[in-house]
């Protein structure tokens, strides 16, 4: 028998007090939260499926919220955001996730789980950001190498390479993402992050099987985006209409 969400929850809480009585190591609780977050996922969506509809594919992205004023001792708030894929629609669910009991709450960031239907989409487009953070790092790394080389003999060189190093990596590899362009009411991009690993390429392999064969040549080619003037009832294929 499948757990249900009041069952997760309790074993969230549950974990939080063993680690603080010590019965839980550190790295065993950041893994056991991450799984127990993930079966909550599913737990959320089981209820909305319809008949006949199932989870195919499953991918997740962390993401830190580090601040400039927190200690780097502190244990940093982390943002899950969790892609479920069925042959119909595609479900988004955001939940904090805490590396330690700890750590603290992000007041920004609710808990919440959404839906969107294959048909309901009006395309996706694959995007990459340049690292900025890291070439500022990388630059101001290579400025105090030049400034202070009289003085870093043995140092000075290898910040010298450390900074050109992490500017062009900045520069040079873009953090790739991929965005999910909805329409009407569901207007707003969801933004799926680490495209590249292999829960993401599942993701989009299923959303890419629910599109019209033109569409599925496009994406496999990496061009994500679809043209405006095309009909839109042709956009999303036969297994996301069947979804309305």
């Amino acid at each position: 028998m499948q757990p249900t969400v009041e069952e997760l929850l309790a074993g969230l809480e549950m974990l939080d007090r063993h680690c603080v009585r010590g019965d839980v190591r550190p790295r065993d609780y950041a893994r056991r939260h991450a799984a127990l977050v993930e079966e909550l996922a599913r737990a959320k969506v089981r209820p909305l499926l319809e008949g006949g509809e199932k989870i195919l594919a499953e991918h997740y992205v962390v993401r830190g919220h580090f601040k400039l004023t927190q200690s780097l001792l502190q244990e940093t708030p982390q943002e899950v955001l969790g892609f479920l894929a069925t042959d119909r629609r595609l479900f988004r669910w955001r939940f904090q996730q805490k590396p330690s009991p700890g750590a603290d709450e992000l007041p920004d960031v609710a808990n919440e789980l959404e839906g969107r239907w294959y048909g309901d989409l009006s395309g996706m487009e694959r995007r990459r950001d340049v690292r900025w953070s890291e070439a500022l790092t990388g630059l101001a790394i290579l400025i105090v190498a030049v400034v202070l080389w009289p003085f870093l003999e043995v140092v000075g060189p290898l910040m010298l390479l450390t900074g050109l190093a992490g500017i062009g990596h900045a520069l040079l590899l873009p953090t790739p993402w991929v965005a999910v362009i909805g329409s009407g009411e569901a207007a707003a991009e969801w933004r799926i992050d680490a495209p590249q690993k292999p829960s993401g390429r599942r993701v989009l392999a299923v959303m890419e099987s629910c599109l019209t064969d033109s569409q599925a040549h496009e994406l496999r080619k990496g061009r994500l985006s679809y043209a405006a003037s095309q009909d839109p009832s042709d956009r999303i294929g036969a297994a996301g209409r069947r979804g309305r």
